[in-house]
């Protein structure tokens, strides 16, 4: 386990997560403001192994959230590398199942993520990449404490850049 919430667990995403986190990755309404769209199983295996490979390259990437009211597999959060206008960034990332939207769940992994990035893995900011359209996306990272830094273009789309920074 890398660390716990008041109602989570959070872990390295696992091969045994495959049946979980491929129902969630196909779901249109939860991939609807993603880069890929909806992913197959296939898909969804070569994510797990990207997951993977992060963790060891990098000691951070996106972590299973784990609910510990029922061991549910409801999304996942994590930290990882994104290139942001030429610029390398440490970017937070999270998608969770949709029967999970609206109860906080989103808003508690992604402040205890970014919190472990300042304190355990030495990083100073932390940015999130949101279209403007995905209001919710956006509810979620400002009650995190994320602020709005600038508007960019990214994989060919109108993004906002929201920044946290723990300096």
């Amino acid at each position: 386990m890398i660390l716990e919430t008041s109602r989570l667990r959070i872990r390295e995403i696992l091969e045994s997560d495959l049946e979980n986190l491929s129902e969630m990755l196909a779901d249109e309404k939860v991939m609807e403001f993603s880069v890929n769209g909806p992913m197959s199983k296939a898909q969804t295996m070569a994510f797990i192994n990207w997951c993977q490979s992060s963790y060891n390259d990098h000691g951070v990437g996106p972590w299973a959230l784990i609910s510990k009211i029922d061991d549910a597999f409801i999304g996942f959060a994590g930290l990882s590398k994104e290139c942001i206008d030429g610029v390398e960034e440490i970017h937070i990332g999270y998608r969770l199942a949709s029967k999970y939207w609206g109860q906080g769940f989103a808003t508690e992994a992604v402040s205890a993520v970014v919190d472990y990035g300042f304190s355990r893995k030495g990083q100073n900011r932390v940015c999130a990449i949101i279209e403007p359209e995905h209001c919710s996306s956006i509810r979620v990272i400002e009650k995190a404490g994320f602020k709005l830094s600038k508007q960019t273009k990214f994989h060919e789309k109108l993004t906002n850049i929201y920044v946290k920074s723990n300096l």
